[in-house]
């Protein structure tokens, strides 16, 4: 695979249903001192580094324990999923460098749409209506 650029929606995207993690990669062992880091790179328009993907010819793709990326983070070691078969999957890729990072992401997107979907203004609602828009913002509530 050559060098291409995708933004980071397009990779996130392909998460779990096209990219995936070789069993050779670590769990997840960012620490929450890393996470900010990385949040505080993008916030500031840093480069946050490439990553390395590896794209699978069909008839290597059962030689591969392949595992989905974690999406729910655990303070005690967050563990990725083995995926019993990659049978099926279409242009099957490998993420071999990157997968901290991407990971954090996942873990974030999803702790931060389940927030959302715990506001009081939210409780009943479809996912499809809810909506996050600039002018969201979180208000503190106090007891008495």
């Amino acid at each position: 695979m050559p060098y291409q650029e995708e933004t980071i929606k397009t990779i996130l995207d392909r998460l779990n249903s096209q990219y995936f993690l070789p069993a050779i990669q670590r769990h997840y062992v960012w620490k929450p001192e890393q996470v900010i880091l990385l949040f505080d790179s993008i916030m500031r328009g840093y480069p946050i580094s490439s990553f390395l993907f590896w794209e699978l010819k069909p008839e290597n793709r059962d030689k591969w324990e392949v595992y989905k990326f974690a999406e729910v983070g655990n303070s005690d070691g967050t563990n990725h999923v083995k995926l019993p078969s990659a049978f099926g999957i279409q242009n099957l890729t490998l993420v071999l460098d990157g997968q901290q990072r991407l990971t954090t992401f996942i873990i974030f997107l999803q702790a931060f749409v389940d927030f959302v979907k715990s506001l009081p203004e939210n409780q009943g609602k479809a996912d499809g209506e809810i909506y996050i828009t600039d002018s969201f913002s979180v208000t503190e509530v106090t007891s008495k």
